[in-house]
């Protein structure tokens, strides 16, 4: 991972994956202050936006998409094992996990009051060499996230 001037395109810091493993995506925390990465290994590791490391949470399986929730205090993860799992992101303990029934969902949006998850999904693209590719739906589904992981009202 590289992080790089948006001007110019210059390098400012080379981060690595834990393993080295490939960086699918990334999102930033709501604050800026941090940035999550989905990989091909079974971890999320979670940058500063400086590029320091933070913590590393372990996973079961690769990942596709990481998503802050609108607060900060969970990361959702969509897992190549067509699961959704949602992590408190100060411990990286597993809160939740949500079955997909589909192949993988390589797309996850929240809507604006984080109370709702939208997932969308197809061929995995990047499968490992030999294995086909996994067809899907290409659906959006929508997901009433439980109370627990939304946001506090704003006041």
């Amino acid at each position: 991972i590289v992080l790089r001037k948006a001007a110019d395109g210059t390098p400012l810091h080379e981060l690595s994956t834990p393993g080295g493993r490939t960086a699918r995506q990334a999102d930033f925390s709501p604050d800026g202050t941090e940035f999550a990465v989905a990989t091909r290994g079974n971890e999320i590791p979670i940058f500063s936006a400086t590029g320091k490391p933070l913590l590393t949470i372990p996973t079961p399986t690769d990942q596709y998409y990481v998503l802050y929730t609108r607060d900060g205090k969970h990361l959702i993860a969509s897992g190549g094992d067509n699961t959704l799992r949602i992590y408190a992101r100060e411990t990286g303990k597993l809160v939740l996990e949500l079955p997909l029934g589909r192949p993988v969902a390589t797309s996850l949006a929240l809507s604006r009051d984080g109370t709702t998850l939208a997932t969308a999904g197809g061929i995995a693209i990047d499968r490992p060499p030999g294995e086909p590719p996994q067809p899907g739906d290409f659906d959006v589904r929508l997901w009433r996230l439980p109370e627990s992981v939304w946001p506090a009202p704003a006041k």
